[in-house]
Formats: structure tokens, C-alpha cells, sequence
């Protein structure tokens, strides 16, 4: 692609891959140590030509910047320092050192979008499907009912970073710098997740290195390692991050829209300096290990290259022999909701560029259908390409617009409109005056042919696209095991019968219904609006 590019600005011409294969090829063929040594000398510091010494440092009082003396002195020191040669010692002990006693497959069943169902003895359930699409990808999602909801109030600031902690620290015998280690070269990558309602798990490996998946997920429910110079790490990171933060518009924005979509509440409130100070790594691993003791409450969905011996001896060595649980847990819905109605939060703070950014948040309850989804969907589509045409293309006054509708489906039934404008801040209320506009236009008069022909087309290509996406068939049948929902049957029928009709009823009967809208704006201080 950059070749291309400098061939179109420049002029300079681009060979064809087989040429450039073979000129590269020459050339490597004629470099020798020699020549790197030889290299390698005219860039080290052993003397004072073509160095350059740089340094920066925030512009705050209590900050010592060193004086041209002291920059020499550090640079003569490393050129003194006496440095041995760095060793790598790799941890050679296995992930697991003494595998459990394996498990059984109980029971076997057809799954949706041909997938296949394994009861695991300790409850546990594997969904799979063997695709072709990727001979060196396959994905694991694990998920269960639970969250962070599940945590009473005096573990509220804790648990907010037990996903931050745990992702950063060891497993096993293994400090996370170990780990790293171990894993070189393989192709494998586990990650937590706890949400409002589930604790989750996101990996994939090669088929090669699809034991060391099983490995790593056989580690994720043991205790976890007692890591604490990662977990320091994790800490300086966010002092690091909350020291800078009033020095960030986008955390400063990214706050503002929070407090004015909900209430004060510890849950949701962002994290601050002063809580780091009150946060325990013991009560993190703790939490942890609450919410992820019993494999046997999780659904497991391996989609890929994936060979049906090896994953169910896999997942008999290393889920079924995990502990179960008497009964499933369910989610726990706190009620947390957004506040109702036309709400407005419109402030200035000092910003270094005279960029303003503003979001509109339009949200409320509605019966999920997958018609009305995609007329939602469309509406967004429209609302996008309408807003950049008069905001940004006809008077120049966003760098770009973008606005994205959705219903969506889970313990609420929801509606949603997201539109979001970094613009030229002394156009703030004529940017709103345009969104008003074009939003009331689309709903009286509808969608032009045209503009619905456009989104058919880019739905059904992807559409198309996804049917050899191993992702995309994982999340079917996810969805359909946690929430009954089909997102598949049905949905070209409701994109190729889709009319200007049914968006504007989205528009009307969904959207500007309730009336529930925040807007909340940031402006450089001093702005003052143009006539």
C-alpha cells in the first residue's frame, strides 16, 4: 500500500513482488558481520560527533530540570558504566506441573448453527464447530451469569480493577514476566473479563499451540500467583495516567458524560488519585477468585481449525476436572438506569488545540425485534452520511461526524442513538441547530431511494463477508445460548424489505418518543459563538 501511495505522490515507479523478492534476496546475501559491526560503530556515543542529547520534562514548578553540566555528567557515566551481557534466564517449568485427574464427557448434543454440545461431568458446557475458514485460527469465549454487581458496596473499588490487575499479573508458578517468557513464539493469548453481569474469558491459539490455551485456562481458575511487582507496575501506570488526567480533555469529556447520563453512584463513578492509595492486591485476588472458582458454571464456545479428538481431550483434562457447582448463578440487575430527559451539560475548560467535541446521547426501553434493528441500524447509516454532508462538506464546521443507532437486547431491552462531532467550537450552536434539522428531516420525510439502496448493499456484502468468519459464528451461538435470540434467520429478508417506512417509524415511534436525550459539550475557555 505505501509503495502505491509513493508511486502516485512521487512518481518513483514500484517494482512487482517477484523483483523486489529478488533483490532483497541479493542484497542479504551480502551482508556479513563485518558490515554490521562496521554500522554499528558510526552510531554508538564513544565520541562527541553526530550525538545529540534530548531531553523532556513536564512544565511544572516542582519539576527539576537538569542543567547542561549534569545532562554531560549522565552521558560520561553511561559511557563508563561497566555493562555485562544480558542473560535471558526462561523459567523451564511446565505451565501445569502435576496434571489433574481427567474429567468425562457426559453427554452429547446438537447445538444452533451446527454446533455441537459437550456436557462436561462438573456441569460445564463446550460448544464447538469446526470450520475452514482460518487453518491457524481458533477462538475460545467462556462466559457465566455473575459481574461485577455481584460485589457488595465495600468491594465496589476493588473490583473495579481486579480485570485491570489480573490481566497484568502471573499465573501458576510464573510472575508475569515469566510467563511472557514461557510463551515465546507461541501463537496464544488468554485474557479475563468481568462485565456489570458476566465473567467472561476471551482467548485463541493455532491448532499447535491449542494445549497451551487449555493450560493457561486450567490456570485461570487455580489461585491466582502472587505477583507483586506487576501489580506495583499496574499501580505506578494509573498514578501515571490520574497525575496527567487534568491535563486531558478527552478524560475530562469522557467524565462529564458520565455524570450527566447518571446519578452519583461509587459504580460508576471514574476512578481517582486518592483511590489508589485505599486499593488492596490481596482483596483484588480475592475478588477474583469469588467470581472465578467453578468452571463447571461457565459456557465454553471453541469456533475453528479445530480437531474434534484433540479439543475433547483437552477439555476433559483440563475443565472437567475443575469444580462444578450445585446450581447456576443468575445476574444481579443493582437498577443503575439513565437519567430521563432533555439534558444539556455545556462547559469550558483550558484545551492546548481550539477543538470543541460534543456527544448526543439519545437512549431509552423497547421491545427488541430484528426488523426494527435493522431499521435503527439504517437510521444511523442515513443520519451519518446526511450530518457529514451539511456540518463538515457544505459549511465546514466538524472535522467529522458520525451517529450510530441500535436496539439492543439483554437485561434490558434498549434504544440507542449515539452521534459524536469534534467541531470548530465558535459553530457549537449552529453544529446543533444542523443536528436538529437533519434528524426531524429524516423523520418526517423518510429515506431516499438512493440513500436506502446504499445501506442494502453494504449490509448484505457484509453479510456475505461474515459467513467465513469464525468470529461471526461464535457470537451467533453465544447469543442464542444466553439470550434466545437467532441474529441470523430472517436478518437478509429484514435488510432486502427494508423502506423508507420503517425507518421513519424507528425515528418516531422509538427515538423521539421518550424525549430522553443528553448532549454534553465541551468548549475551549473564551469561546465566543460566530452570527
Amino acid at each position: 500500500m505505501n509503495r502505491c501511495v509513493r508511486d502516485f505522490l512521487d512518481g518513483t515507479g514500484t517494482a512487482d513482488i517477484a523483483t523486489l523478492y529478488n533483490n532483497y534476496k541479493m542484497l542479504a546475501g551480502q551482508v556479513n558481520k563485518k558490515a554490521i559491526d562496521e554500522a554499528l560503530s558510526e552510531m554508538n556515543f564513544a565520541n562527541d560527533s553526530n550525538f545529540v542529547f534530548l531531553a523532556m520534562y513536564p512544565d511544572k514548578a516542582d519539576v527539576k530540570v537538569p542543567t547542561v553540566d549534569e545532562m554531560k555528567a549522565a552521558v560520561q557515566a553511561g559511557r563508563d558504566a561497566q555493562v555485562e551481557a544480558y542473560v535471558d534466564n526462561v523459567k523451564s517449568d511446565p505451565l501445569v506441573p502435576v496434571l489433574p485427574k481427567p474429567g468425562k464427557v457426559t453427554k452429547t448434543t446438537k447445538a444452533p448453527f451446527g454446533y455441537t454440545q459437550w456436557t462436561l461431568s462438573n456441569g460445564a458446557r463446550v460448544f464447538f464447530k469446526k470450520t475452514d475458514f482460518n487453518d491457524a485460527e481458533i477462538l475460545l469465549t467462556a462466559d457465566s451469569w455473575g459481574g461485577s454487581y455481584k460485589f457488595a458496596d465495600k468491594d465496589v473499588l476493588n473490583g473495579k480493577l481486579v480485570e485491570t490487575v489480573m490481566n497484568a499479573t502471573g499465573w501458576g508458578n510464573f510472575t508475569a514476566t515469566e510467563l511472557q517468557k514461557k510463551l515465546a513464539g507461541k501463537q496464544v493469548g488468554l485474557s479475563v473479563g468481568l462485565g456489570k453481569y458476566t465473567d467472561t474469558f476471551e482467548g485463541n491459539a493455532t491448532p499447535k499451540d491449542l494445549r497451551t490455551l487449555f493450560e493457561l485456562l486450567y490456570l485461570y481458575f487455580q489461585q491466582p500467583a502472587n505477583d507483586p511487582d506487576a501489580f506495583h507496575n499496574v499501580m505506578a501506570t494509573l498514578r501515571t495516567q490520574l497525575e496527567n488526567a487534568d491535563k486531558n480533555p478527552q478524560k475530562a469529556f469522557g467524565d462529564s458524560v458520565r455524570t450527566t447520563l447518571y446519578a452519583p453512584n461509587p459504580r460508576i463513578a471514574p476512578l481517582q488519585m486518592a483511590d489508589l492509595d485505599k486499593v488492596n492486591y490481596e482483596e483484588i485476588k480475592r475478588l477474583y477468585t469469588e467470581r472465578f472458582a467453578s468452571a463447571g458454571d461457565f459456557d465454553f464456545y471453541f469456533t475453528g481449525a479445530l480437531n474434534e479428538d484433540s479439543l475433547r481431550t483437552f477439555c476433559e483434562q483440563y475443565i472437567a476436572p475443575l469444580p462444578g457447582v450445585k446450581k447456576r448463578e443468575t445476574y444481579t440487575d443493582l437498577g443503575i438506569r439513565p437519567r430521563t430527559g432533555m439534558l444539556m451539560n455545556r462547559f469550558e475548560r483550558e484545551l492546548e488545540s481550539p477543538q470543541a467535541m460534543l456527544i448526543q446521547l439519545w437512549n431509552g426501553e423497547q421491545p427488541y425485534t430484528l426488523k426494527d434493528a435493522v431499521a435503527a441500524d439504517a437510521f444511523g447509516q442515513v443520519l451519518t452520511k446526511r450530518y457529514l454532508k451539511s456540518i463538515r462538506e457544505d459549511r465546514g464546521m466538524a472535522y467529522s461526524v458520525n451517529a450510530d443507532a441500535s436496539l439492543n437486547y439483554g437485561v434490558r431491552n434498549t434504544y440507542s442513538l449515539q452521534v459524536f462531532a469534534p467541531f470548530t467550537p465558535e459553530k457549537c450552536d449552529s453544529v446543533l441547530l444542523l443536528m436538529k434539522q437533519d434528524l426531524h428531516e429524516l423523520a418526517k420525510n423518510g429515506v431516499r431511494p438512493d440513500e436506502l439502496e446504499e445501506v442494502k448493499r453494504f449490509e448484505i456484502k457484509q453479510y456475505e463477508e461474515q459467513q467465513r468468519n469464525n468470529g461471526y459464528w461464535q457470537g451467533l451461538v453465544q447469543q442464542k445460548n444466553r439470550w434466545n435470540k437467532d441474529n441470523r434467520a430472517g436478518y437478509l429478508e429484514a435488510i432486502q424489505s427494508l423502506t423508507s417506512a420503517d425507518v421513519q417509524r424507528f425515528a418516531n415511534k422509538v427515538l423521539l418518543r421518550d424525549g430522553n436525550c443528553a448532549t454534553i459539550i465541551m468548549l475551549p475557555k473564551g469561546t465566543k459563538q460566530a452570527k
